[in-house]
């Protein structure tokens, strides 16, 4: 019995050991710039009410072949749509995937393709190439930032459930961009301000829609390059779990979960999500909790 008691206070000392702030040091992944075409609908009220097709000017021309002996008529005509209530119309945007750009790789801003090594220097190199219009479709663009994040501050209450990578706070924080700081950025406000500088992500959101960044349409086309990171789905090991893998749903653009399956609409291919996850799985790929 005395040997199993050293035993237990010598683990719990290990695990105190481990888990002291200054000691644990926690990644936080970010892909800032996922980026897909999309498709938009325009919804309408039926009738007169709206608008009309109006029908102008129209031309009839015959002419003849003599030599194949055949009678040719053309006919011209111009129809316009007219709207005369523009309220019954509404333009439903980015309401499915028409392809996949860039952005949902596993390379790092910070790693150089050839040697693997990391750096500073790699890292503002392949981010200029991710903005840059011309390779906006390079399909091996780098997609994943890394940045170290305190034990402290991830079970403290001063993490968001969205981050920005950019030198502007989030868009729901009234607080001036002059006077804030940015506490919810990994590593908190004094690793943004050492960092941001070095990595150039001031250079981020050049070229930005001004008066759409002051509407806050900072999710649909409000900014060219999209820069907040929300949390995204994942699972954590839970023992009491039948799957022993918990379920964390996420907090962004496509849902709470990722399952096999989804690449497929989200590639814009002529599936419904429901059909694209059960063509790779028959089993619930979401496993109930116990």
């Amino acid at each position: 019995m005395k040997e199993v008691e050293k035993l237990s206070v010598g683990i719990a000392e290990a695990l105190n050991e481990i888990e002291k702030p200054e000691r644990v040091v926690h990644i936080c992944l970010a892909r800032p710039f996922i980026e897909h075409r999309m498709h938009s609908a325009i919804i309408a009220v039926a009738g007169q009410d709206t608008g009309r097709t109006l029908f102008g000017p129209a031309d009839m021309q015959l002419a003849a072949n003599v030599q194949v002996k055949v009678i040719e008529g053309h006919y011209t005509g111009h129809f316009k749509s007219v709207i005369t209530k523009p309220e019954n119309v509404f333009v439903a945007r980015d309401i499915s995937c028409a392809s996949y750009v860039a952005g949902g790789n596993t390379e790092f801003f910070a790693q150089n393709t050839e040697s693997g090594i990391c750096s500073v220097e790699n890292f503002k190199l392949r981010l200029e190439e991710r903005l840059a219009p011309d390779n906006a479709q390079h399909e091996r663009a780098a997609s994943i930032m890394a940045f170290p994040m305190s034990d402290a501050q991830k079970r403290g209450s001063s993490v968001d459930t969205c981050i920005t990578v950019t030198t502007r706070l989030l868009p729901w924080e009234t607080t001036p961009a002059g006077d804030g700081n940015h506490k919810a950025f990994p590593g908190g406000s004094a690793y943004f301000d050492a960092v941001h500088q070095k990595l150039q992500l001031h250079h981020v959101h050049y070229g930005e829609d001004q008066r759409a960044s002051q509407g806050q349409e900072f999710m649909s086309n409000g900014s060219i390059n999209n820069a907040l990171c929300f949390l995204g789905p994942h699972r954590v090991f839970n023992p009491y779990s039948r799957r022993i893998l918990q379920l964390v749903p996420g907090q962004g653009h496509f849902g709470p979960d990722a399952v096999p399956g989804d690449a497929r609409w989200r590639r814009g291919e002529s599936v419904s999500l429901k059909h694209a996850r059960e063509a790779m799985t028959e089993a619930p790929v979401v496993p109930p909790e116990s």
